[in-house]
């Protein structure tokens, strides 16, 4: 996949980004790594399933959570990135939507009961 950018390869300040993070991290320099090699991940050329990953955001609504999924849909563009309920993976075919994808996810995860993640 290549994504369409002016890379120049020189470091970029990014205050609003900086502030973001600030504030939905305050001091939390652990979680805000986690984030950025999550996004690192993302981007990267190491296919997705090899990682095994999943990030989930917890917190109070309305505080920036779903930015940062539409952050990475935005990062990677929307061809490479698909939205998809977890309890629908278990589903029968519920893992062809992100057949050749960077990014899977869900904005906000519904209450549901879901009886086995064995897709997951």
């Amino acid at each position: 996949i290549q994504i369409p950018c002016q890379w120049t390869g020189e470091k970029q300040e990014t205050p609003i980004f900086d502030q973001y993070l600030q504030d939905m991290f305050g001091d939390d320099e652990e979680s805000k790594t986690t984030l950025m090699e999550f996004l690192g991940i993302v981007l990267s050329n190491v296919p997705g399933y090899r990682m095994k990953k999943a990030l989930f955001l917890i917190g109070d609504g309305n505080t920036g959570k779903s930015q940062i999924r539409k952050f990475a849909d935005l990062l990677v563009g929307r061809n490479n990135s698909t939205g998809q309920d977890l309890d629908d993976l278990e589903k029968r075919f519920g893992t062809s939507l992100m057949y050749g994808k960077r990014v899977c996810g869900s904005s906000d995860l519904k209450f549901s009961a879901i009886p086995e993640l064995n897709v997951f």
